[in-house]
């Protein structure tokens, strides 16, 4: 059993390292940089580069657990990593607690028990490696354990609770349409293409901070199609209900509206 589990590791570290490291590099990661915790330790200038060399590093780890081990010191990358990553949010936690991590998207969210815990998790896998070492070969057990792991990575992401709902509504909405879709006065335009419309809208780029959930309800009036999420928002934050407007029509612009608890317009968001 126990090589059942140490077989998924080396698989789980080579996908977490390879995301976080090829988000690094790209243009949005560098940017993303300047607003991360590692800018409030390093200054923006430094910071960018260290960014830069994070994700290299993490890259070179995640090949070096995808290929046969050729070197002794590749098992202990990972624990040297994992080791890092806690050691550099215990230190922004105390230093800049409002930064963001920076460490798997461009979302923003001020470091917290979760990223810790994703840490931990990585730590605990890299460990295992380093102990029973690679090569086992891949079980039923091996593949359920790898699931598990992604899934709590991806619970404990909190750079992924904008991004993750917005799949899974896409992937409904494909799979499961509303049932009343048909009775609609734009029923010949699928649900999903209304959705593409407004996930590529500035408007909805501008507040998807706000969103909390996919779509909740849909319904046409006239020329728009008429979406609702959940959302929060305020300091503290409470529940709120976004809707947005969405024309069938290219004439007119996407409109939205914000209305708390009690069905009351919310006239401007902090």
């Amino acid at each position: 059993m126990l090589t059942s589990i140490a077989a998924a590791q080396p698989l789980f570290l080579a996908i977490v390292l390879g995301w976080a490291g090829g988000y690094k590099l790209t243009r949005r990661g560098h940017a993303m940089a300047e607003g991360s915790a590692l800018a409030k330790l390093l200054g923006v200038p430094r910071a960018a580069f260290a960014y830069r060399v994070v994700g290299g590093v993490e890259l070179v780890a995640a090949i070096s657990f995808l290929v046969p081990p050729a070197w002794p010191w590749e098992s202990w990358l990972g624990v040297m990593l994992a080791t890092g990553f806690l050691s550099y949010l215990g230190f922004a936690r105390f230093t800049a607690p409002a930064s963001s991590c920076g460490c798997l998207s461009s979302e923003t969210s001020p470091i917290g028990w979760r990223h810790f815990g994703r840490a931990g998790v990585l730590l605990m896998s890299a460990a295992l490696v380093t102990v029973l070492g690679q090569g086992h070969p891949m079980t039923t057990v091996a593949i359920g354990t790898l699931a598990c792991e992604l899934a709590a990575v991806s619970a404990l992401s909190p750079e992924l609770d904008y991004v993750l709902p917005r799949i899974y509504g896409r992937i409904r909405q494909r799979l499961f349409p509303h049932p009343f879709a048909a009775t609609a006065a734009l029923a010949g335009i699928p649900l999903h293409a209304t959705l593409e419309q407004l996930y590529d809208s500035p408007i909805y780029a501008a507040n998807a901070g706000l969103l909390r959930s996919d779509v909740q309800d849909y319904w046409d009036v006239g020329d728009w199609r008429i979406l609702t999420f959940g959302g929060r928002a305020g300091q503290p934050e409470e529940a709120m209900t976004v809707v947005f407007a969405i024309p069938a029509g290219p004439g007119e612009g996407i409109r939205m509206s914000v209305v708390d608890s009690r069905g009351a317009p919310v006239p401007s968001i902090p």
